[in-house]
């Protein structure tokens, strides 16, 4: 691979007011064996402990360059990372969440996904869950072909809807040019609705998947995703799968595309009975799609009448 095909990297911090920044995604950012990125660290209500954090890391990357802080005082996650996304110099754009990391060759394995499938609008790599005692996980992602190399995610409905993501925010490089087009970028980001970015991709865009390089990603930072997700900004999420769905020429695609509505739709009741968010329960549990996975349908559905009773 010449130098001059290898992409520039863009990866982009974008802390939230509470202490959350912690100086292991920076390190892990700093340390990559690929030298050729900027990292952007764009700080929602920039405070003390965020300052104190980035400072203990900028002496390694103000020797090269690499590491600009937006000065902004940002209100909110949404304009933070416009801003940010428009101020990134990189053909290749990551978003790292303010706890995951990276192994140190996950930058070099991204440019040489980007070189052996150039038409591909992103890129991602394997992951794994680390909860606050430093235990990890694998993530519950089915394949009906285990995955050993590198190759285009044409499945990526079917594998979602299965089980977990086949990769999660941190370990997702997107095309600059592409971020444009996205329908609610980066709504759907700063609101923590990761599934609608990934479906937007994955719609539109061929995903390369390599399964030999991990992102190691919060285990809170992935369940907060379902509870945190307001019942109208989900649904009109389902809506716009369906809708895709119904325009798809493949049966299977669009089979596949209906399961993972479905899936999604009883995750989020799921966590909303166990919140006791019960209305929003019952509104989502109206969808026909539910019942496609039939048996988890009446074992969810009967978790919602018990908490109506108690």
């Amino acid at each position: 691979m010449t130098r001059s095909n290898a992409p520039m990297f863009s990866v982009i911090i974008a802390p939230q007011k509470r202490q959350a920044l912690t100086i292991r995604p920076i390190r892990s950012v700093l340390m990559q064996s690929n030298r050729d990125f900027e990292l952007i660290i764009a700080p929602v209500g920039y405070n003390k402990y965020v300052k104190k954090t980035i400072e203990e890391q900028c002496d390694q990357a103000q020797a090269t360059h690499q590491l600009r802080v937006l000065s902004g005082l940002f209100n909110n996650r949404t304009d933070a990372l416009k801003y940010a996304t428009l101020s990134a110099r990189g053909h290749l754009v990551l978003f790292l969440q303010e706890c995951d990391f990276w192994e140190t060759h996950l930058l070099d394995e991204l440019t040489k996904l980007y070189t052996r499938f150039p038409d591909a609008g992103a890129y991602s790599v394997a992951y794994q869950l680390v909860d606050n005692s430093d235990n990890y996980t694998d993530p519950k992602v089915i394949f009906d072909i285990p995955a050993s190399e590198p190759r285009i995610l044409d499945d990526y409905f079917d594998v979602a809807a299965f089980g977990d993501p086949p990769f999660c925010l941190s370990s997702l490089a997107l095309k600059r040019e592409i971020l444009r087009q996205l329908d609610n970028f980066p709504n759907n980001l700063a609101e923590k609705n990761h599934q609608d970015l990934f479906c937007d991709v994955a719609l539109h865009w061929q995903i390369v998947y390599c399964p030999s390089v991990l992102c190691f990603c919060d285990h809170m930072t992935s369940t907060e995703v379902n509870k945190a997700t307001d019942v109208d900004t989900y649904v009109s999420f389902i809506n716009q799968i369906k809708s895709h769905a119904e325009k798809e020429a493949s049966a299977g695609q669009r089979n596949a595309m209906l399961n993972f509505v479905a899936a999604q739709l009883l995750d989020i009741v799921f966590w909303k009975i166990k919140e006791h968010h019960l209305d929003d329960a019952r509104e989502l549990l109206t969808d026909h799609c539910c019942k496609r996975f039939y048996l988890r349908y009446l074992v969810t559905k009967f978790k919602y009448t018990v908490a109506r009773l108690f």
